[in-house]
């Protein structure tokens, strides 16, 4: 009875939905996840997120929703712990999206889309993965618009006497990361889990305990470890991704003198903001500004500079001087002597007289 869903064979609805009567997909589209929950539907094909929500007694009524990977803005994929009974999957739209019914009030109306996932019948690490292949990589046309080295190496910051006593009201603060820690993070989640993609890199990072914020040359990954009843029942793991077309903007507030440990970062997205604590003195800021200038603004700039706009250039002919007059017969026409050139023609406008 509960609306979870379980992951099926996308081979079985490949061949279903390109069969002759029932053509729901492309002739070059094949679903690639599937899940199932009853009689609706969620499927990841490779043009689009396809949900079919079957609804009334005879089935007969059914809603189609369709969501291109570009309209994604980002997505988050969250596991179960001990007691809890099903994984999410939230996927953060351009547009105001309801696959349910329609919003009575204007405050109902979302741009999230969720989809409840079993547990221990799906991989949520699979669905972060495909989704980053398909959603990330889609901001990332023009390539890769800066180095996906670190640009010179990171401090290991040791907070103060002060920041040790107030962190200790305040156990929410990040660190930033040093390069032989993002060395190891560079190596490590490529296996355990493997999150990153073939040609991503961490370039930044920032850590409290297990959870993360990475700043990768293709997005912003957000590894964060949620407890339940203050983890005495257990936690659970969620993986977020904003790819860096989505972020428009930045700002940092600095710590303050007294009774104040730790600096906020804020990001902001196309319809969302995200935010996170750093330990104060823990981190470089102006190497996190330059790093965000260079890639919002820099190499965003340098993607539009690639697409010049066409400019059409009029040049405009020179005037014809006016043919002389034909009046005197052929045998009393002058002769024209050798050597001797007619006045160039100096322009201006010529009168024409009409006769009525």
């Amino acid at each position: 009875f509960s609306d979870n869903a379980r992951e099926v064979d996308p081979n079985n609805l490949n061949t279903q939905f390109h069969s002759p009567g029932s053509e729901l997909l492309q002739d070059d589209e094949a679903v690639c996840l599937a899940f199932a929950c009853g009689r609706d539907l969620c499927m990841l094909t490779t043009k689009r997120i396809f949900f079919m929500d079957t609804q009334g007694f005879s089935g007969k009524k059914v809603q189609y929703l369709t969501i291109p990977y570009a309209s994604v803005l980002s997505f988050k994929v969250q596991g179960a712990s001990t007691f809890d009974s099903d994984c999410e999957l939230k996927i953060e739209t351009k547009g105001f999206w309801n696959t349910q019914e329609e919003p009575k009030k204007d405050e109902q109306i979302s741009h999230w889309v969720q989809q409840d996932l079993r547990k221990s019948k799906c991989d949520i690490i699979s669905i972060h993965n495909f989704l980053s292949e398909r959603c990330v990589l889609n901001w990332r046309k023009g390539g890769d618009a800066f180095s996906m080295q670190v640009p010179h190496p990171v401090p290991q910051f040791k907070p103060g006497m002060g920041s040790n006593f107030l962190s200790f009201f305040d156990r929410d603060n990040m660190m930033m990361l040093s390069s032989a820690e993002l060395q190891s993070f560079n190596s490590s989640l490529r296996s355990d889990p493997p999150l990153l993609l073939p040609s991503e890199t961490i370039e930044l990072g920032f850590q409290r305990k297990r959870d993360l914020v990475l700043f990768t040359n293709c997005r912003l990954l957000h590894v964060d470890r949620r407890k339940s009843f203050f983890g005495l029942v257990g936690s659970s793991m969620c993986y977020e991704s904003v790819p860096w077309g989505a972020v428009k903007g930045f700002g940092y507030k600095s710590a303050g003198a007294f009774l104040d440990s730790d600096s906020e970062m804020i990001l902001f997205c196309e319809r969302s903001i995200f935010g996170f604590d750093i330990k104060k003195g823990g981190c470089d800021q102006g190497m996190i500004n330059n790093w965000l200038e260079k890639e919002i603004l820099t190499s965003r700039a340098a993607l539009q500079m690639q697409q010049p706009p066409q400019v059409t250039v009029i040049v405009a002919e020179a005037p014809q001087p006016p043919a002389a007059p034909q009046t005197a017969a052929p045998e009393q026409q002058p002769m024209v002597v050798q050597g001797e050139q007619p006045p160039p023609y100096e322009g201006g406008s010529v009168a024409v007289a009409e006769a009525f």
